[in-house]
């Protein structure tokens, strides 16, 4: 197969599987973070619902999954440097939605995203902006600033699920992804600084 046709198979398949992903919401529907966390419940400590375990495993797989696929578009069109992240991500992507799914199964839980979410909306605008974004400098940007912008919201909600997380394991999870959040983070936060 040659390289063009791979690639167009392989976005196809990204933006399949994000709409697969979309289970209600949509776009307009204000702060991503704000819509999932502050949509059921505000009498908890930290201000956020009272998220049920499915709904939280369910941010942390749909945010993998987004991940996942905006890095298999940046490791075949982002720059050298873009790319060796990119493959690392989606690798540890691939891991952590592995984990997700077993951690879901041993609960017995089947993951449910929250009413109201929109982030399966938002991750497939921002998947279509970086399929139509010419490879060079303006993809690897677009990419590093998709990245750190959905890295601070999955700390946010890693954050916030931890405090309304009722499942021993997946409080464990939760500690265990963040570092791995945060060590993402700091990386494609260095990418930045080179593309500067």
């Amino acid at each position: 197969m040659r390289p063009f046709a791979r690639s167009c198979t392989l976005m196809t398949a990204v933006l399949f599987s994000l709409a697969a992903c979309d289970r209600g919401g949509g776009a307009g529907e204000g702060d991503t973070v704000s819509a999932m966390l502050n949509e059921e419940d505000p009498d908890t400590s930290l201000g956020g619902p009272s998220l049920s375990d499915a709904h939280i495993i369910a941010l942390f797989d749909a945010s993998s999954l987004a991940d996942s696929s905006v890095a298999a578009l940046a490791a075949t069109k982002g720059s050298a440097a873009v790319r060796e992240l990119a493959r690392r991500m989606a690798a540890d992507h691939h891991a952590m939605r592995v984990s997700i799914e077993r951690l879901a199964r041993r609960m017995g839980v089947t993951p449910d995203l929250p009413p109201g979410e929109t982030f399966s909306a938002e991750a497939r605008q921002a998947m279509q902006r970086l399929v139509s974004t010419p490879q060079g400098r303006d993809f690897d940007k677009s990419f590093v600033d998709r990245e750190i912008k959905a890295h601070l919201d999955m700390l946010e909600i890693a954050t916030e699920s931890m405090a309304i997380a009722r499942d021993t394991e997946l409080k464990q999870f939760i500690q265990l992804t963040a570092p791995e959040i945060e060590r993402h983070l700091d990386a494609v936060q260095a990418l930045q600084k080179q593309l500067l």
